[in-house]
C-alpha cells in the first residue's frame, strides 16, 4: 500500500474509533459521510499544491476515492476530470497510463454533462463508431448552458486521447469532436480563459481538410484576449506552427512563453509553470517535428 492510501485508510480508521468513544453511536452512512467529506477536503487540499508533480497525484487519488462513494456530487466529480488532465497532460509519462487518465477524466465529465450514471458508460461509449458515436453527438447539440463546465472537461480530455493518435483514428472522431468544440464555443467562446477558442484552433490544425486559416485566427483571439493564459500559445506554436511548416514562429512564440510571468493568473499559476516547461520540452525537440 503506498502512502497515499495509507493516509486514506489510516484517517477512515480514526473516525470510526473517535465515534466509538461517544456515547452517540452513528449510523454507517454518517461514518461514510465523514469520511468522503475528509476525501474531498484532503483532495482540494493537494489540488491546490498540484504544481509538485507528486500532489497532484495524490490529489486525483483522493478526488477518485471521494467520486466513487459520493458519485452525485458534480463538483467533486468535475474536479476529479480536471485531476486527470492535469496528471495525463503534465505529469505521466508512460503513454498507455496517459491515455487511462485522459480517457477517465472524459467519462467522469461526460456523465455529469449527461446526468447519467457513471456506472452506464465507458470507453466504448466514447471510442467505438456507429450509430452510438451518432447518438452521443445528438445528446451534446441538445445540451443546456448548465452542462458547460462538465461539456468542456469532456472535451479536453477527450481531445488531449484523440489528437495524439494517426490520422485514420483521428478522421473516425472528426464529426463528434466538431459538434463538440463547436457546441462548447457557442455556449461561451471565454470560458476559462478563452479555451474553447484554444480547442477549435487545435481542431482545425489537426484533422485533414480544415481550414488552417481558421485555426490561426481562434489562437489569435485566444491569445489577445487571454495573452497570460500560456496554454494558447504553447498550442499555437504545437499544432499550428508545426503544420503550417513555421520553424521561426515556432521558436519565437515558445521563447516568448519561458520568460513571460506565470504568476499573473494566480488560478492558473500551475498550469502556466507546466505549459512553460513544456514550451522548453518542444524546443528541444525542434528539428525533429520539422523534419
Amino acid at each position: 500500500m503506498n502512502y497515499h492510501k495509507l493516509i486514506i485508510a489510516s484517517n477512515f480508521s480514526l473516525i470510526i474509533l473517535w465515534y466509538s468513544c461517544t456515547p452517540f453511536q452513528p449510523s454507517q452512512k454518517d461514518l461514510l459521510s465523514q469520511n468522503v467529506d475528509f476525501l474531498i477536503v484532503k483532495g482540494n487540499e493537494y489540488w491546490e499544491k498540484r504544481v509538485e508533480p507528486e500532489y497532484a497525484t495524490w490529489a486525483r487519488n483522493f478526488l477518485l476515492k471521494a467520486h466513487q462513494m459520493r458519485p452525485q456530487d458534480t463538483v467533486t466529480g468535475l474536479l476529479y476530470s480536471r485531476a486527470c488532465f492535469f496528471e495525463g497532460k503534465y505529469i505521466e509519462q508512460n503513454k498507455i497510463k496517459r491515455d487511462s487518465l485522459f480517457i477517465e477524466g472524459a467519462l467522469s465529465a461526460l456523465s455529469i454533462a449527461l446526468n447519467i450514471d457513471p456506472k452506464e458508460i465507458n470507453s466504448e461509449t466514447i471510442l467505438n463508431s456507429g450509430e452510438g458515436q451518432h447518438f452521443l453527438v445528438k445528446k451534446i447539440e441538445n445540451i443546456k448552458e448548465s452542462s458547460l463546465p462538465a461539456l468542456y472537461m469532456f472535451g479536453i480530455n477527450l481531445g488531449e486521447f484523440i489528437f495524439s493518435k494517426p490520422v485514420r483514428k483521428r478522421m473516425q472522431k472528426r464529426d463528434l469532436l466538431e459538434s463538440l468544440y463547436h457546441r462548447i464555443y457557442s455556449l461561451d467562446p471565454i470560458y476559462d480563459f478563452g479555451g474553447p477558442m484554444r480547442l477549435l484552433g487545435i481542431l482545425y490544425s489537426r484533422l485533414p481538410g480544415m481550414d488552417l486559416d481558421q485555426a490561426k485566427v481562434y489562437f489569435d483571439t485566444a491569445i489577445r484576449m487571454y495573452p497570460n493564459c500560456f496554454s494558447h500559445r504553447t498550442a499555437k506554436a504545437e499544432y499550428y506552427y508545426i503544420k503550417s511548416g513555421n520553424r521561426e514562429s515556432f521558436h519565437n512564440e515558445l521563447s516568448h512563453i519561458i520568460n513571460l510571468d506565470p504568476t499573473i493568473i494566480p488560478d492558473i499559476m500551475p498550469e502556466n509553470l507546466m505549459e512553460q516547461g513544456r514550451a522548453e520540452f518542444l524546443l528541444k525537440q525542434k528539428l525533429d517535428l520539422f523534419e
